[in-house]
């Protein structure tokens, strides 16, 4: 007969669905005691359900000779149980780092999944227990990261392949079952320092409270949690209605919204819905102060711009809210061809050679038509860099183009995007702009040739 705690993690992961009989499951096994125990609790279940179990194990030589003595142990608990053993001497120097436990946990995950891509192993281990849960959500809390992150530790993520069966139990509860099994573990001397902030959670501040405010306070914490997670999961579908009813246009670098629909619904759900969408645009995190000063802007008078950190901006156009990303930053240097039609990211160009003058006098910005015979090919277009000068037309001086940009009063991440033809080494067109006097049409002109700049509006 199993015990009573066997029999809970059973019943949570016949109710989740977080292990089948199909599945090959990777252990995560630090030699501490929450690891022990999960691996000795999945090797009772694994005839029972009818999955397979191996065990990963890193060794970061933090604390020398101790950590070599861990992974000898979980080496040994390799052979007690039959099981295959992985492990990964990382002698990288990663003291350097911002943080040494996020970018122990970065290596660790990462070497989880090369041994599952590697292995065929379908589900990963971890044995992450309701404590951790408090104190997470706590931690999160009292740093104002919002509704996902008073959720707390998710029980399953990656799709379900990172699985933490041990999440809803205390970590009295494992110290419990460890001692009525007589299993032995590793004690991580490292817990006891207070240099991290998670142990001084642990180790000074929930003491505190459970003496002086709430005896119980891992299990309101859980509770807590649970509650968050059910409101975010009504805040997520609440989201995806919003994004689909507001949406009018989107690509890869442009997303079009309706503000008015947006604006319609409760400031919470702006909120969430900006900082969730700002998220998706990004890897970086969209902090609480720019997601307060982007849904203060949405209440802006058309025309107004924001520039968002992750070289996105907003443009405020009557009921339209227009993120675009700035994609032409980058240099950009490419070879015409006479005849031929161009389709870029941002604009399309194209040439025409012509043997009879039209009427090129009444023509809108975006085409002009110049002596075709003094084009000396290849013909390039590039973006504008701040050497360029040209001959504005009508001009016997030569004049900067950024001069002339200043003049028209276009900004400088407009100057970016703006194509310039070139004819050996010579200014041709400030395309859309002005073109060069030097290759102006004159009464000699015998050839003509006709230049399209048209821009790609996401609009």
């Amino acid at each position: 007969m199993l015990p009573k705690f066997v029999t809970k993690i059973q019943k949570l992961i016949e109710e989740k669905q977080l292990i089948t009989s199909e599945d090959n499951v990777l252990v995560a096994v630090s030699g501490g005691i929450d690891s022990v125990v999960l691996l000795e609790v999945f090797c009772r279940l694994r005839n029972i359900i009818g999955f397979t179990v191996g065990i990963a194990h890193c060794n970061y030589h933090l604390r020398g000779k101790e950590s070599d003595e861990d992974e000898a142990f979980v080496s040994m608990l390799s052979k007690k149980y039959s099981v295959d053993f992985f492990s990964k001497n990382e002698d990288e120097d990663f003291k350097m780092a911002n943080s040494i436990q996020e970018n122990a946990r970065n290596m660790r995950y990462a070497f989880f999944e090369s041994l599952a891509s590697q292995y065929n192993f379908t589900k990963i281990a971890t044995g992450h227990n309701a404590d951790d849960n408090a104190e997470t959500i706590f931690f999160n809390f009292i740093r104002g990261s919002g509704v996902s992150g008073l959720t707390g530790i998710p029980l399953s993520r990656n799709n379900g392949k990172i699985i933490r069966p041990l999440l809803f139990c205390s970590r009295k509860e494992i110290e419990l079952f460890a001692q009525d099994n007589s299993l032995h573990y590793r004690f991580d001397s490292s817990n006891a320092k207070n240099e991290y902030t998670r142990n001084f959670i642990r180790n000074e501040i929930f003491p505190l409270i459970r003496k002086n405010i709430n005896p119980n306070v891992s299990e309101a914490l859980q509770r807590e949690g649970s509650i968050f997670t059910e409101l975010e999961e009504f805040i997520q579908c609440e989201y995806k209605t919003l994004y689909q009813k507001a949406m009018l246009k989107e690509n890869v670098h442009h997303y079009i919204f309706n503000r008015n629909i947006i604006l319609s619904t409760p400031v919470f759900l702006q909120r969430f819905f900006i900082n969730k969408f700002l998220s998706s645009l990004t890897s970086s995190e969209i902090t609480y102060s720019v997601t307060d000063d982007v849904v203060h802007f949405l209440g802006k008078e058309t025309g107004s711009k924001y520039s968002l950190p992750n070289d996105f901006n907003i443009l405020l156009d009557r009921e339209r809210i227009i993120f675009s990303q700035n994609t032409t930053t980058l240099p950009f240097h490419f070879e015409i061809e006479v005849g031929k039609n161009y389709v870029f990211e941002t604009f399309l160009f194209s040439s025409l050679l012509m043997n009879e003058v039209e009427n090129y006098r009444n023509h809108s910005s975006d085409v002009e038509y110049i002596d075709a015979e003094k084009i000396i090919h290849p013909l390039i277009i590039r973006n504008w860099q701040p050497s360029d000068y040209f001959f504005s037309l009508g001009m016997k001086s030569e004049k900067k183009i950024s001069d002339f940009f200043i003049d028209e009063k276009i900004s400088l991440s407009q100057k970016k995007t703006i194509p310039i033809l070139i004819s050996n080494n010579d200014i041709v067109w400030i395309c859309g702009l002005r073109i060069d006097d030097r290759f102006k049409i004159t009464a000699s002109t015998k050839k003509i040739l006709k230049l399209t700049y048209t821009k790609i509006e996401y609009v």
